[in-house]
């Protein structure tokens, strides 16, 4: 069947259907992928909360006591912005 053709046919079932109608018939063909795609995003969902639970559990035991109060810093080099003095 070619694609305007079946444009027609839908055309005409919903001129012939009330508004209700037409979104009773609109719900009842989601019905399946309104399933899925719950199923699908209670999955993706359940991924990230996994993800980020992990890293909190895996970053909270991090034990930073035993770092010293302050860190010794490298010799400083001359910069090489500032103009040198002879």
């Amino acid at each position: 069947m070619p694609v305007q053709e079946a444009y027609r046919q839908l055309n005409a079932v919903q001129r012939s259907m009330t508004p209700d109608q037409l979104m009773a018939a609109k719900l009842d063909i989601m019905r399946p992928y309104r399933t899925r795609n719950i199923l699908v995003g209670g999955g993706l969902l359940g991924f990230v909360f996994g993800v980020y639970a992990y890293s909190m559990y895996k970053t909270g035991h991090d034990d930073f006591d035993t770092l010293p109060a302050t860190i010794p810093r490298p010799p400083s080099t001359p910069d090489a912005s500032k103009p040198v003095h002879q």
